[in-house]
């Protein structure tokens, strides 16, 4: 009874906790380019690997949110994979 009472206080606490953390999400879908952005102009960003700055890429606008919107699909995918996979 003491483990089942600890485990419902600590779920509750977790709960309570992400739901606070939850409130800075940002929405899944890209933003796409507004009409006065120039959506071929050229971004410049880093690219990183565990910290440290490997190089440049260098695309436009339109791309990078691209590349985006699939990075973010395909956690999503992944995430959802996860909570589907029968138990070992």
């Amino acid at each position: 009874m003491r483990r089942f009472v600890f485990a419902a206080f600590a779920g509750m606490s977790l709960l309570a906790s992400s739901a606070v953390l939850a409130d800075d999400a940002k929405p899944v879908a890209p933003t796409p380019a507004t009409a006065t952005d120039d959506a071929n102009k050229q971004t410049c960003k880093p690219v990183m690997h565990e910290g440290k700055v490997l190089g440049m890429a260098c695309h436009t606008q339109k791309v990078w949110d691209r590349m985006q919107f699939e990075n973010q699909q395909e956690l999503h995918n992944m995430q959802q994979q996860g909570l589907t996979a029968p138990p070992r």
